[in-house]
């Protein structure tokens, strides 16, 4: 063995201990850095990458190969230090001898590491049997410059009568890590059920709520609420604040006086509430029409829009935002977290229980919905809609135009699956006033620009790339928090509760 010697480590320089430095572990010796960095798409890429939250470094050991699966790199917190060792070596003249030394300099820390912990064989390369009968060729050759062609060729290639067949799976394996798969009995077969085989994953337990779902065409409205929604009342509120709550706002009575609301106005009226309990309250005093000129709302349970003319102050108006004014107004869903997917498989399972223990859950946690503004269902002149699509009623329109234009329009003699009571032009023209009042609302904002009067908003705002119809009621559709069962959900958002179905008779 050498004889060496070490440097005191008390004698380091500490001052690096502000310097931050990046890691990144590569799954491969490195013997050119260039092409090391070129596998991760280049310096540029990696600093992109590094820059934003939640994003993954991807890494292709054939970047010039478009079939080429990559493997990710995964941001981790670490506190390691980054040292660089010289070692130093003289060799004694007259002992013959090496003397080794080494010199210990203190480069950084390391807070942040990219660790490349996913599988990437999953690889499917346009190769063909080889047909050139050499004893020595290889079995296989790529067809890569076939399949993807970098020039253009001519009309005889196109002639050609034999050609290579590569066609790549439509998706591969969605997580990079090895998982264990316990398996268990098909719970259909052992219970003698039987299911519809035209039906696809219905892996998912019914659901708590018993909402019931109303198509417009969906035959009359139900009377009275299902029977495990009232039961589910006295079963979920058994806790001295949920007792409270439910003496302190009077549901029946709100939709008594309002026969139908909008998401958003119940939230604003009942700010405070537990989003868990308002569900469950929903569920026993109202259904939910999912198409119609009151789709997205909630009607009282007995009452039927579609035979009261009176209920066409009711009606919703899908409004959007013009395109000049997208990027003032946010959106209602940010889908920025949604950059990259998520590569590895769970090994937490979160098991919640429908029915709350404790006082510290109640409905004062942080599942209680937030106090928003009177704009998040509201219009008056002058307010800057709260989102860049609103589902507004139009009795919460309070605008004198479109006052006098609902005042004014004939009310129709049945009711339309489009436009309700109202005739057709009503709805374009409502947009019209709005899109005027708000284009108005942002050049007072903005007083050094002028209004350009020939190019007035009048554009149907139901066009548009952001289709939120998915407003489809979180008070619904979010409630993972809500079973209680081992089974792992499918985060599909399918709608497991049953549409309501009339039995016909009158």
């Amino acid at each position: 063995m050498l004889e060496g010697s070490r440097e005191n480590p008390s004698e380091l320089d500490v001052s690096q201990l502000n310097r931050t430095i990046v890691s990144i572990e590569y799954p491969g010796r490195v013997i050119n850095d260039d092409e090391a960095f070129r596998t991760m798409g280049g310096l540029g890429m990696m600093s992109a990458v590094h820059s934003k939250e939640n994003r993954k470094i991807e890494l292709r050991f054939r970047p010039d190969d478009p079939f080429c699966k990559p493997t990710h790199g995964e941001q981790i917190q670490t506190s390691n230090l980054l040292f660089k060792i010289v070692k130093k070596t003289r060799k004694n003249r007259l002992t013959q001898k090496e003397e080794i030394t080494y010199h210990t300099e203190l480069e950084g820390v390391i807070r942040k590491t990219y660790k490349f912990l996913g599988l990437c064989d999953f690889q499917y390369l346009p190769m063909a049997a080889n047909t050139d009968g050499k004893e020595l060729a290889d079995k296989f050759m790529s067809i890569l410059e076939l399949v993807a062609p970098q020039k253009l060729e001519s009309l005889e290639w196109l002639q050609e009568a034999d050609a290579p067949v590569f066609m790549s799976p439509p998706v591969f394996s969605r997580m990079d890590l090895p998982v264990d798969y316990h398996f268990r009995k098909d719970t259909v077969n052992a219970l003698g059920m039987q299911y519809d085989g035209n039906v696809i994953g219905r892996l998912r337990k019914k659901r708590a709520m018993q909402t019931i779902f109303l198509d417009y065409s969906g035959g009359p409205a139900p009377t009275k609420p299902r029977d495990m929604a009232l039961c589910n009342l006295t079963v979920r509120f058994i806790m001295p604040d949920d007792l409270a709550l439910i003496k302190r706002i009077d549901f029946k009575k709100m939709f008594e006086e309002r026969p139908v609301w909008t998401k958003a106005a119940l939230t604003y009226q009942v700010a405070g509430v537990d989003k868990n309990s308002l569900r469950f309250i929903l569920a026993s005093v109202a259904y939910y029409f999912t198409t119609g000129p009151w789709r997205n709302a909630w009607v009282r349970i007995g009452y039927d829009p579609r035979k009261d003319p009176e209920a066409r102050i009711y009606q919703i108006l899908d409004f959007r935002i013009s395109q000049n004014y997208r990027n003032k107004v946010i959106p209602k869903r940010s889908y920025s977290k949604y950059n990259q997917p998520h590569k590895y498989a769970s090994t937490m399972r979160t098991k919640t229980s429908s029915i709350r223990q404790t006082a510290d859950t109640s409905s004062t946690s942080s599942n209680a919905v937030e106090k928003k503004g009177e704009n998040s269902y509201v219009y008056r002149p002058g307010m800057i809609p709260q989102c860049r699509q609103m589902f507004y009623q139009y009795l919460d329109i309070f605008v004198p135009e479109i006052k006098e234009l609902l005042t004014s329009s004939v009310v129709s003699k049945t009711c339309d699956e489009r436009y309700g009571w109202y005739p057709s032009h009503v709805e374009d023209e409502t947009r019209r006033i709005l899109n005027n009042y708000i284009s108005d609302s942002f050049a007072q904002l903005s007083p050094g620009k002028k209004r350009n009067k020939k190019s007035k908003v009048q554009e149907d705002a139901v066009g548009g790339e952001e289709d939120e119809d998915s407003e489809e009621e979180d008070l619904q559709l979010d409630d993972n928090n809500l079973e209680d069962s081992g089974d792992e959900e499918d985060s599909s958002g399918e709608d497991d509760d049953e549409e309501y179905k009339p039995s016909g008779k009158k």
